[in-house]
């Protein structure tokens, strides 16, 4: 899905940041979660598809903006397949107190603060965790999301926005804000919306399809 098939209008009457809305990417979604209705009524699936300036803020700013992004879709997604029984819920931003476990006998375990999101499905837990300097992506399993970092670290992240670059460059700008890269590039406007949001198209697609497989087994 290329970036400009990303762009366009915007969604009135939602909570604050519904602004950055994009009604055609929304449309394709739409059009994704219809097709897995249909296949919910049928017993069959539906067919899969294919899928400027450096970004400088602090690492809570940005997955504020993250959610902020991804949740009106969230909410959109729940009414077109209300009755279903597929739904997404949001788990706004908050900050949590965590146990990490060090390699024995050079490390001990340590509790670090974790700044956290999550959409989740009945299948799947999309979790978007700040720790240190990066803001991290992962996919798990519902049934192992109670187990917070233990199962992120375990399952490992999908994407990573990090403040630094993996060649030496510097951490910051002249602003002194953390300067955002994402596999060795800047993090510019375009690449944190196009990246966000086929993180969260991954999320929705993979749910529906696992979701189905269960209803059809659960059928059988």
């Amino acid at each position: 899905m290329t970036t400009a098939s990303l762009s366009r209008l915007i969604l009135r009457n939602h909570t604050t940041g519904a602004k950055d809305f994009r009604r055609d990417y929304f449309d394709h979604l739409k059009s994704c979660s219809r097709q897995f209705v249909d296949g919910l009524e049928t017993g069959e699936p539906a067919a899969s598809q294919t899928a400027d300036q450096a970004y400088e803020s602090t690492p809570v700013q940005v997955l504020n903006r993250i959610f902020r992004l991804l949740e009106p879709y969230a909410i959109e997604l729940n009414r077109v397949t209300a009755g279903s029984g597929f739904t997404i819920t949001t788990s706004a931003p908050a900050f949590s107190h965590e146990r990490f476990e060090g390699q024995w006998p050079y490390n001990s375990s340590k509790m670090v603060q974790i700044y956290r999101c999550r959409f989740a499905s009945m299948v799947l837990s999309a979790s978007i965790r700040v720790k240190d300097d990066s803001i991290s992506f992962y996919l798990l399993p519902a049934e192992h999301a109670i187990r917070q970092s233990e199962a992120e670290e375990e399952f490992g992240p999908l994407m990573i926005f990090s403040s630094y670059g993996d060649s030496g460059y510097s951490r910051f700008g002249d602003s002194g804000k953390a300067l955002w890269w994402v596999e060795g590039k800047p993090l510019t406007d375009e690449r944190f919306e196009r990246y966000c949001l086929l993180f969260f198209d991954h999320f929705v697609k993979r749910s529906q399809r696992l979701a189905l497989e269960r209803m059809r087994a659960e059928r059988y």
